[in-house]
């Protein structure tokens, strides 16, 4: 999915209130980040240079930021419907035989 790093970069900078909030917790102890950089991200997605920056950014503004939340999660309903239990015993019995 094409806009699923765009979807992931807006919902990460909701949590903080908004891409001038979030560009003032990545500007703490640093270089300043302007809001026009944090703006395009909701466009684009955040890049992978600043996912560790974003985290501890999240750490001060005790705003909860995990490594998943870069992503948006894909719905494959193939993953959902076989357990894996089951696709590990059909594998088994392809090797046995």
């Amino acid at each position: 999915m094409k806009d699923a790093p765009a979807i992931a970069a807006r919902r990460i900078v909701q949590k903080f209130g908004g891409p001038a909030t979030l560009a003032r917790y990545l500007s703490i102890g640093g270089n300043p980040v302007p809001a026009s950089t944090v703006q395009s991200w909701q466009n684009a997605g955040i890049p992978v240079k600043w996912h560790h920056p974003v985290i501890l950014a999240g750490a001060r503004a005790a705003v909860p930021i995990e490594p998943e939340d870069f992503f948006e999660p894909i719905h494959d309903p193939l993953a959902t419907a076989v357990p894996a239990e089951a696709v590990r015993g059909i594998l088994r019995e392809r090797a046995d035989g």
